[in-house]
This record gives structure tokens, C-alpha cells and sequence, in this order.
């Protein structure tokens, strides 16, 4: 079982309920007060009878065409069936109940009610379980596009794991490498010198970094949810790798001449041709001059672009990440025949480089 149910109802306050005898009024009254839509109806006993809604109030009332004296009936006038789960059932067997509707409720092994969930709650539980995983795979990316623009061919690679393999630590192709040998190859002392103006002092890299991988670990091994203070060291890691100075790009990089005509003015052709979330986009980078082989880009560019605003998600690295698989924003600017190889926070920048064959199945983050 991966997420029982009483994992979700850790720490939370006994459920706020309504009595079958008490009236309408008093039970819109505590849901406006608490901001709920719904409450559990319960015996005298805590025992679980139903529920009351916003929704079953409005329909009760739609039913007796407008009746005046409907806030003045007891609760269970408008009470409808609930949906329940015990507390060791698994979040994946009550998300399939929660597809028909806003909550269901939870009982205790004396069929007590010991809580409610609702949509809410489920999508506010798995971004809380992700997010260390999120600050992880953004710290990771950045280790990678590092050694990638301090050595930006297979050769000067191969050749620096050649010098570290000469030392006697093997250290497997660039693109196999884990957390742990990105942090021993940018370490290794035949590298340091390349690395350490970036990233000095050493000691300092080594700590934080090392901090990272064994949170990673722990993650990667089900071995338990970060605790607040290792979600504290990952998100101060991320924030002091993004401060670090930036590698120079030694190609050239033109500033984009963004001129973009509104949807409405666009052939019908084009328009029926834009289906996608990134089709704008794409469509712009393909236009842009085949002498041009690399862009830079202002996250203001790319939205004025796409015509709205970039997701929250893309203050994170790993949405830049060159995915042709399951990323809708990287398949469009990969199908154009480009990739992101450079992103500036500070700046709100991407750097697009063209790619030798467009189209090509792109992985490279």
C-alpha cells in the first residue's frame, strides 16, 4: 500500500459536522463560517448518516419550486448518501470514488467518522510529496547543463572521464551518470580547476551537494518523505546554484525579433493547425531565418509568443528540459528543430540553439 488514507488525515482537527435535527440555516451558516460546501451529518453516537451540501440544499430547493420555509427544515430534508473509506484503504482506491464527486469520508475501525477528503486535499497532498522530488531533478539538471557548457562536446567528456578512470574511480558515459558521479566528476581533481570558479569553494559545493544526493536517495528508495528540514537544504541548494556565476556561451546569440499576428488575423488554415498548447510557439521558431543558429529568448518573449502566461512550473528547470516524450512545450520547440541549451532565472532568459537535424529524438536536458 503506498498512501493509506490515515497518512492524509495526520495532524488535522476532528471533522466539523451538522446533527440530522439541526435546520438548513444553521448548517450554511457553519459551511460559510469554515468556507466548506459540504459537512457530514452524524448521530449523537459520531456515528456517520450522510451529507449536506450546497449542492443538495440548491437542489431540495429547485425540486419545491422556491419554497420560503426550506432554510427552517431539519438537515436531514436535504441529506443525501455518503461515500465512504476506511482509514487503511489506499488514496488511489478513493480517487476513483472521488471522479463522481467533491468528498468522500473516512471511518475508523468503529465506523466513526475520523475525516473528509476532498479534490483539494488529494491535490495539495501529491504536490507536497513531489515537491522535494521536483527540487532534486532541478539540482540534478543544473549539475548537468553546467558540465555541458564547461565541456560542450562528447570529446572534452569522454577525455574528462578518461583522467578520472586513470585515478582508479570508474566513471560510466556522460549520459548514464547518476547525482552522485555528476558531483565526483565536477569534484575529481583532474576537473576542479574547470569547475571552480563556479562553484569554490569546494568544501562548501561538496556539503550542499552531498546533502542532495543522500535526500535523493532516501527518495529514490521509498525509504520515507523528506522531512521539512531536508525540504529546507534542497530548496537553499537550488537557490545557491542559481546564483553561482553562469558559463559563457561561445556561439553568438541573436536577440529575437518577436512580431507575432493576433489569432484572428492568422489564415484559417493556420488557425485550424493550432491545436496545441505550444503550436504558437513552435510555428514562430520554425519560421525564424535558417541562418540562425542560436536565439535568446525572454520568458516575456515566449509568453507574448504563446499569447498567455507561461505555467507556474516554469520557474523550474526540469520544464525546460529537452523532452520529446511527455512534455507538450519541449516536443514543440524540438518538432521546430531547436533546444533549450542555457536557462537564466535572474534574467528570465532561454537560449534556443538550432539542432544539427531538425526533428531528431532529442533527449538531452
Amino acid at each position: 500500500m503506498l498512501f493509506p488514507l490515515s497518512q492524509l488525515l495526520e495532524g488535522r482537527q476532528a471533522p466539523i459536522c451538522a446533527k440530522p435535527t439541526e435546520t438548513i440555516q444553521t448548517a450554511l451558516d457553519r459551511m460559510i463560517e469554515h468556507d466548506f460546501s459540504q459537512l457530514p451529518v452524524v448521530n449523537e453516537q459520531g456515528n456517520l448518516l450522510g451529507f449536506v451540501s450546497e449542492q443538495s440544499i440548491v437542489r431540495r430547493y429547485y425540486n419545491l419550486t422556491g419554497a420560503d420555509y426550506l432554510l427552517s427544515l431539519s438537515v436531514e430534508h436535504c441529506m443525501v448518501p455518503a461515500t465512504t473509506h476506511r482509514m487503511e484503504d489506499d488514496l488511489f482506491d478513493a480517487l476513483n470514488s472521488l471522479k463522481d464527486r467533491y468528498a468522500i469520508t473516512i471511518v475508523d475501525d468503529d465506523d466513526k467518522i475520523a475525516g473528509v477528503l476532498t479534490n483539494y486535499d488529494t491535490t495539495y497532498f501529491f504536490k507536497d510529496i513531489t515537491e522535494g522530488q521536483i527540487l532534486v531533478q532541478d539540482i540534478e539538471l543544473t549539475l548537468r547543463q553546467y558540465i555541458e557548457k564547461i565541456l560542450p562536446t562528447d570529446e572534452l567528456r569522454q577525455a574528462a572521464i578518461a583522467n578520472i578512470h586513470s585515478t582508479g574511480h570508474h566513471m560510466p558515459d556522460f549520459e548514464k551518470m547518476s547525482f552522485g558521479n555528476c558531483i565526483h566528476f565536477i569534484t575529481a581533481e583532474s576537473q576542479w580547476d574547470k569547475f571552480a570558479d563556479f562553484f569554490a569553494p569546494k568544501e562548501m559545493f561538496a556539503r550542499l551537494m552531498e546533502n542532495v544526493r543522500e535526500i535523493r536517495n532516501q527518495l529514490a528508495h521509498f525509504r520515507g518523505k523528506e522531512s521539512r528540514i531536508q525540504l529546507e537544504q534542497l530548496a537553499d541548494a537550488r537557490i545557491w546554484l542559481e546564483n553561482r556565476p553562469r558559463p559563457q556561451i561561445t556561439v553568438p546569440v541573436q536577440q529575437g525579433d518577436i512580431k507575432v499576428e493576433t489569432l484572428d488575423n492568422q489564415p484559417a488554415i493556420i488557425q485550424a493547425r493550432r491545436r496545441g498548447k505550444y503550436d504558437a510557439l513552435k510555428e514562430w521558431l520554425a519560421d525564424v531565418d535558417p541562418s540562425t543558429q542560436d536565439i535568446r529568448l525572454f520568458f516575456a518573449d515566449i509568453e507574448k509568443i504563446l499569447g498567455k502566461p507561461l505555467p507556474p512550473t516554469s520557474v523550474y528547470r526540469f520544464w525546460w528540459a529537452n523532452d520529446n516524450v511527455s512534455r507538450s512545450q519541449s516536443k514543440a520547440w524540438l518538432g521546430a528543430g531547436w533546444k533549450v541549451v542555457d536557462i537564466d532565472f535572474a534574467t528570465k532568459e532561454a537560449i534556443f540553439q538550432r539542432l544539427k537535424q531538425p526533428n531528431i529524438q532529442d533527449q538531452v536536458s
